[in-house]
Order: structure tokens, then sequence, then C-alpha cells
């Protein structure tokens, strides 16, 4: 799922996903019904940092759905 709804649920990675959360709140502002349809990963995004030897690593922000309001 690539929608930019809040902050304090990190399941976007860039303006696109900004961009698909506005036109959400839009259309809920308007009263227009509309329908966002996407994938929820449950390991959420990763962060990517270089090591001290020059390569790349991965590390997984698993998503707490409990905590997600």
């Amino acid at each position: 799922m690539e929608f930019g709804l809040h902050e304090m649920l990190p399941i976007y990675s860039g303006g696109l996903g900004v961009l698909a959360g506005d036109h959400m709140k839009q259309a809920s502002d308007l009263g227009l019904s509309m329908v966002g349809m996407g994938l929820m990963y449950a390991e959420g995004f990763f962060s990517q940092r270089i090591t001290e030897d020059g390569w790349q690593e991965a590390v997984n922000n698993p998503l707490n759905f409990d905590t997600c309001q």
C-alpha cells in the first residue's frame, strides 16, 4: 500500500504516496465515493545504510498495527 495517510502509519516511501493520500483526503472532504486499493506489507519498509566497508545494509522496520490509531 502506498498511501501517505498519516505519519503514524509509515506505509509510503515518497512523493507519489503522499499524492495518493492527498487524493483520498480531497475525495473525502468533497463527500465523493472513492476506493483506494493497495497491498499492506506487515514487514513495512526498510531503511538503507552504508556500512564502514562500503556495503549496503537494509534494516527492516516492521509495522505494529496495534499502535496505529
